[in-house]
């Protein structure tokens, strides 16, 4: 009997820790599974998931052994009930870290942005504040996720290129083609973004005129010429300073369009001669007009004829008598006297080509004692009733006389015979 019981305890010993161990497993699980969560550390924009053994985003959580699989995210989730500097504190084996360009504010990953010239920033609370107010006087350096895209040579810079949603650092510079502007970086909302600065609109305490030098807005030097548009650049209207030996102005002129009629279409451009004022007159390239102290690409239907028009009637419409290039419709003839006997036609010509197909004489549907002839409105008309053709081949500029055949003739082909 004593052998009986030493042999039932021998294999009801392993099966007792068996069944522990399988009551463990399901108490843990049912643990995980039913207390609440206080907040979620989770992989969202910025953010990963990284285990205690440097891996990060596991498939599953099994490697982790600290948090719960998301079958939203299709990412290892870790569940916490706080976080102090990164870190769980309820599973210490697991961890929120955040991507360059983002800072760890309860619990989620945030853009955040630095400028060392002043911008907004954000603080321990997870609030945006304002420290000092960005100066364009100051080179700065901004560090952040840029807030869009922009292409090469936006801001007259053909070096910058600025890519939505990656992270860079930008030193305030000098536009490459206009020295009166600068690029100034800052930041908004913990976002990089990149402005174009007219140093002009600025003013320091003396209220003297700035340009930009090495990314900042600073005075003019004394006793120098500077050309806001860097020459004869008759595309570019823009002003010119000259300074004298104190750095006070002494001459102060922007391009403008000549206004005597016998000028039209000509701009009267200044620049700088080493360190003096020197002034010319340039016609505008054909297509081009001056507006504003500057030649560009005529408008063709704002009712002005400039230069490169023939004519320009206020409207975009085709074919009306003035084409949507405008150019002006030629009406050709090729019966002017509108000899009755003789078939002729009409067509309409455009920059000396034509519009369409000629438009000749015809017989009415309803009568053979008449002909309709075809004209041009700047020709003469033979005595009949008159319709012009508004649109179609002639477009306004011709017209259908209905004109009775001489007696004891009939038309036939368009012609009295």
């Amino acid at each position: 009997m004593k052998s009986k019981k030493s042999n039932s305890l021998v294999w009801k010993k392993p099966l007792i820790i068996v069944c522990a161990i399988v009551f463990l497993v399901v108490l843990v699980m049912l643990i995980a599974k039913y207390i609440p969560n206080s907040g979620v550390g989770q992989a969202t924009k910025g953010a990963a998931l990284t285990c205690s053994n440097g891996a990060s985003n596991y498939p599953t959580c099994d490697l982790c052994r600290t948090g719960v699989f998301s079958t939203k995210t299709n990412k290892c989730v870790c569940k916490v009930s706080s976080i102090t500097n990164g870190v769980v504190s309820s599973y210490p084996g697991c961890k929120v870290t955040c991507s360059q360009g983002y800072a760890l504010v309860n619990g989620a990953c945030k853009p955040s942005c630095s400028d060392s010239d002043g911008t907004l920033y954000l603080n321990g609370n997870g609030e945006w504040s304002t420290f000092t107010v960005p100066s364009q006087s100051i080179k700065g350096t901004t560090k952040g996720i840029e807030f869009k895209t922009f292409e090469k040579g936006s801001f007259g810079d053909n070096s910058l290129e600025f890519k939505e949603g990656a992270y860079g650092e930008f030193v305030d510079r000098c536009s490459d083609v206009q020295p009166f502007y600068a690029v100034e970086f800052s930041c908004n909302e913990g976002l990089m973004n990149a402005n174009r600065v007219n140093c002009l609109n600025i003013h320091n305490n003396q209220n003297e005129p700035l340009m930009c030098k090495e990314g900042a807005c600073v005075p003019i030097p004394a006793n120098s010429c500077v050309d806001g548009d860097l020459g004869k650049n008759i595309e570019v209207a823009e002003q010119v300073f000259v300074t004298g030996a104190n750095g006070e102005v002494i001459a102060n002129e922007k391009d403008f369009c000549a206004t005597i009629p016998s000028a039209k279409g000509k701009v009267h451009e200044y620049y700088c001669n080493g360190n003096k004022l020197a002034a010319e007159e340039f016609d505008c390239p054909t297509g081009t007009t001056c507006k504003d102290g500057a030649c560009v690409s005529s408008v063709c239907g704002n009712g002005i004829i400039e230069s490169g028009e023939e004519c320009d009637d206020g409207n975009n419409i085709d074919y009306d008598g003035c084409n949507n290039k405008c150019y002006k419709a030629v009406c050709i003839e090729s019966d002017p006297s509108h000899n009755l006997t003789q078939k002729g036609q009409v067509q309409i010509y455009y920059n000396n080509k034509p519009h369409s197909a000629p438009l000749p004489d015809s017989c009415p549907v309803n009568s053979n004692l008449k002909v309709w002839k075809v004209g041009c409105n700047n020709g003469t008309k033979p005595l009949g009733e008159i319709k012009t053709i508004e649109d179609g081949a002639l477009g306004g500029n011709g017209y259908q006389v209905l004109v009775n055949c001489p007696t004891g003739t009939y038309c036939m082909d368009g012609m009295c015979t």
